[in-house]
């Protein structure tokens, strides 16, 4: 199941929309990136790798906490929003708000018409594979990932070479970490 929802993601996903996400976060001054429930594991994914990347980059599970920083944005920034359905409320709700701040929408959701995806600047559109009756969103999270990865391998390979040692330097501490 999650070799073929990882293979539909060719067929969802439109390229020039991913170029173009992946143009606007490497020139973004922050980045924050939001799901709950079972989309807040992309969410968090995408924090630890952007972070290794040298991006300024936020993520949190409390809605209130994350009202409170996104009425700092400006155009500048990116609101990343992660929600299978797309009718999410907080994430809806944060994603309305970082575009009257002026900030890029890039929302990672299915490709079902919601209104997270009408409504977003980039659509990085999902194949719809989950069934009404969930067990885990386990399909869903592999395609959220895949994307995400997409995404930081995308940008790595472009900016790669100015990062690669701080990349290293984290990487050394980590090691020394292991016991």
């Amino acid at each position: 199941v999650n070799k073929n929802a990882i293979e539909l993601i060719m067929e969802s996903l439109d390229k020039k929309e991913l170029e173009d996400a992946v143009n606007v976060l490497k020139n973004a001054r922050k980045i924050i990136f939001y799901g709950v429930g079972g989309s807040s594991i992309a969410a968090m994914d995408a924090l630890y790798k952007f972070t290794k990347l040298g991006f300024q980059v936020e993520f949190n599970l409390d809605f209130h906490y994350m009202l409170s920083k996104v009425p700092h944005f400006n155009s500048e920034d990116v609101f990343v929003a992660i929600s299978m359905s797309g009718r999410t409320k907080d994430v809806l709700d944060l994603a309305r708000l970082s575009q009257k701040k002026g900030a890029k929408v890039i929302a990672i959701t299915n490709i079902n018409k919601s209104p997270l995806y009408k409504e977003a600047d980039i659509r990085l559109a999902t194949p719809n594979v989950e069934q009404d009756f969930r067990i885990g969103s386990i399909t869903s999270r592999m395609t959220q990932l895949t994307i995400i990865d997409s995404l930081y391998i995308s940008i790595f390979n472009s900016i790669g070479e100015n990062v690669l040692d701080e990349y290293q330097e984290a990487r050394d501490h980590v090691v020394k970490l292991r016991r």
